[in-house]
């Protein structure tokens, strides 16, 4: 999005490879995928960055595949929120 908007950037990864929070990695058997930290790309498929890029990152063969479950987050005081689709049903908890 920078780019576009004429400016340079560049990018620097401290891990072996790019991906960060939206990654995926054959963790238990070979071949089976799991998304690692996998509860932060509903976050980004609900972002303006998404809604910007989702045609061009399509062309480049990025593709999620979501379901209707909700997914979760507990933090570290005990308190959780609950993802939900459709959005009606988020919710905050103590």
């Amino acid at each position: 999005m920078l780019t576009r908007r004429g400016k340079k950037v560049a990018l620097v990864e401290r891990n072996d490879r790019i991906g960060g929070c939206l990654r995926s990695d054959e963790l238990t058997e070979p071949g089976f995928k799991h998304d690692v930290l996998a509860t932060w790309f509903p976050l980004f498929l609900t972002s303006p960055a998404y809604a910007e890029l989702q045609g061009e990152l399509a062309e480049y063969g990025v593709a999620f595949d979501t379901t209707d479950r909700p997914t979760a987050a507990v933090l570290p005081d005990n308190s959780a929120f609950v993802l939900m689709r459709p959005i009606v049903g988020t919710t905050s908890r103590q």
